[in-house]
């Protein structure tokens, strides 16, 4: 993707909310062009670093690799899961809420013969106005980072992870939102996901689910006259700590 030739198109992509009753347009455009050549570069650097891996050891082999290092993680998962059903013959389920009130709910259906595992969050509340919605995607990564986390064992994060996962999610809900709401504050709220799982598998410290944070800035459309006016943010991490868990004390607030 050439920036440079489609410099203007990128530009008119980023300026186009300030089209909407009290949007503002990006307040630095170059920095939102430098992410995107950012992503791109990196994303061009795996091919190339791929593409080196397929020369040297042919295709063939890479894939035969890829693969058992897949199917690794789901034997691991799925032997995790038999081994918790037997000790946990009932649905594991679990409640949280965002600091809105909205509602997160989860029920895990585990299948002991298989090893697999139903994923269910019916009775989630809607999508918001606000931005804390979680697009699918991320509650899938909070559902395989949760599961790596509760398996004792050294394997890669790979998609083998959730092979033995049946994820149910309602469309419209906070976890699963329609394109047209605001998910920025998905950063925030999928740690909140994380913690509702590890609820429901009896691994919950009850601590902050992720680090709060205190921003204030200036600048954008002024309301009176419309014009755009420059400005800045900032934004200050708070630190905390974190609950104790099985076989640990915790830790004090730190930053």
């Amino acid at each position: 993707f050439n920036f440079e030739h489609n410099n203007d198109d990128v530009r008119a992509t980023f300026n186009k909310v300030a089209n909407y009753p009290g949007c503002s347009a990006t307040r630095r455009i170059q920095d939102n062009i430098s992410d995107l050549k950012a992503q791109t570069s990196a994303n061009q650097r795996g091919i190339i670093l791929l593409q080196k891996l397929c020369n040297e050891y042919t295709l063939q082999v890479v894939h035969k690799y890829m693969e058992g290092i897949q199917d690794n993680a789901e034997f691991a998962i799925r032997r995790f899961f038999k081994e918790l059903a037997r000790r946990h013959p009932d649905p594991l389920t679990a409640t949280d809420f965002l600091d809105d009130g909205t509602v997160m709910k989860v029920k895990i259906s585990i299948d002991q013969e298989t090893g697999s595992a139903i994923y269910d969050f019916a009775g989630s509340g809607p999508q918001m106005w606000g931005n804390y919605n979680c697009p699918i995607s991320i509650t899938h990564s909070a559902i395989i980072y949760s599961i790596r986390c509760l398996v004792n064992l050294e394997i890669p994060l790979n998609e083998g992870c959730l092979a033995p996962c049946n994820i149910r999610v309602p469309v419209g809900s906070v976890l699963n939102p329609t394109p047209a709401v605001a998910i920025c504050g998905s950063t925030l709220a999928s740690q909140r996901v994380i913690d509702l799982i590890l609820r429901a598998f009896g691994r919950y410290g009850a601590s902050q689910g992720c680090a709060n944070s205190f921003g204030w800035g200036m600048g954008g459309k002024n309301p009176q006259t419309g014009e755009i006016e420059p400005g800045w943010n900032y934004g200050e991490s708070i630190g905390g700590g974190v609950g104790a868990g099985d076989g640990y004390n915790g830790e004090h607030g730190v930053h």
